[in-house]
């Protein structure tokens, strides 16, 4: 998205609002900051007085009355402007806030890599060891083939450390874990095989970089040449713990699972409340009616989802059926969020994001194996 920043005047491009900080600006910083895109064809940044402070068109095509003119971000978060000549067939492109592709944040979803060989077309891929959240469009992002925990005792047994040539793991300082300075690239291989909460790393100029999951921005690029990538691959299936039964399949007061609001607190009340029945005991019989008709509610929840009932759990309730999207795209929330592997756990930018539809909520890996 496009935004002239209210609290610094800023122009910004970035793949999310709020949780993004921006893969381009424009540094015009103040107050009262405009964008105009004028009848010559020309885009430029005025100030409160309409002084042109930063041009962004450089040439146009002239006299500008002979052409169409647009301007548009493109599907791979390039804001470009283009020419048409009324008596032609073509649009010609005549600026662009970045050359090189793969440049925009998270082109290729969670776990993907963008590579662009020829710095003019980009394509998706999953990282080593993922895949694709959907067959159909690997821009959707990937999932971890086996979800492992590499914190668990003698996990080291259970994963490798692949390389991957003129790679990079693209991140603000946020986005790294820490920094090693002056290794080799074996010995930042090291380093991540035993930092268990660092699942990749890039290593250039002798400074090993360990990086947060989730991997959102790993791109393979003119730009990262000379780059080495190391990321962390399962070699063998962890054993799954099983799924508890549900307990009983009674009807209950579908408000108890899910407050339906317009606001984003009653949200997060309900996934921090599913959050709490799935590690205090106690409070799994919140919902309790009587000694004998007892609810685990994740539980049940888990096994609707797998077996493609999700409707069972509000069939009685009408209200809730007839806004039943949005109440399936809460649930899947409620479940990551109370995922087994804490790895895969989002965080509460990415919770956010996935309420708001910004990104794509797909079925936790534990249960969508089990589908």
């Amino acid at each position: 998205m496009l935004e002239m920043q209210s609290f610094d005047g800023k122009m910004v491009l970035s793949a999310y609002r709020f949780a993004d900080p921006g893969y381009w600006l424009a540094d015009t910083q103040g107050a009262n900051r405009s964008l105009v895109f004028n009848p010559s064809g020309f885009m430029y940044i005025v100030n409160s007085s309409n002084d042109n402070i930063y041009s962004l068109t450089r040439n146009i095509s002239t006299p500008a009355e002979d052409y169409y003119h647009r301007a548009t971000i493109n599907d791979h978060g390039n804001f470009q402007q283009f020419v048409h000549h009324k008596n032609g067939s073509n649009w010609t492109l005549v600026w662009s806030t970045f050359d090189e592709p793969c440049t925009a944040n998270s082109i290729c979803g969670v776990y993907g890599m963008c590579s662009s060989p020829d710095n003019e077309t980009e394509t998706c891929n999953c990282l080593p060891g993922h895949t694709p959240l959907d067959p159909d469009n690997v821009f959707k992002g990937c999932r971890p083939k086996t979800v492992m925990n590499y914190c668990a005792e003698n996990s080291r047994d259970n994963f490798t450390v692949e390389l991957i040539e003129d790679a990079d793991f693209v991140s603000d300082t946020l986005g790294d874990l820490s920094h090693v300075d002056n290794v080799d690239m074996e010995e930042c291989k090291k380093a991540i095989i035993d930092d268990c909460y660092s699942l990749a790393a890039s290593w250039a100029n002798s400074t090993c970089r360990k990086k947060r999951t989730p991997l959102v921005n790993a791109k393979k690029s003119v730009s990262t040449k000379g780059i080495k990538a190391l990321i962390k691959v399962p070699i063998k299936v962890p054993i799954n713990p099983d799924i508890p039964k549900p307990t009983n399949k009674k009807k209950f007061n579908s408000r108890a699972f899910l407050e339906i609001g317009s606001i984003i607190t009653a949200i997060l009340a309900f996934l921090f409340g599913v959050a709490a029945i799935h590690y205090n005991p106690a409070a799994q019989r919140f919902i309790k009616r009587n000694e004998e008709d007892d609810l685990f509610l994740p539980g049940w929840v888990v096994s609707c989802v797998i077996s493609g009932n999700l409707e069972t759990v509000v069939s009685h309730d009408p209200e809730v059926l007839s806004d039943f999207e949005r109440f399936e795209r809460m649930a899947m929330v409620g479940l990551w969020c109370i995922n087994p592997d804490p790895i895969l756990r989002p965080s509460m930018n990415k919770v956010v994001q996935m309420l708001e539809g910004t990104l794509e909520v797909g079925i936790p890996p534990l249960i969508h194996d089990q589908m």
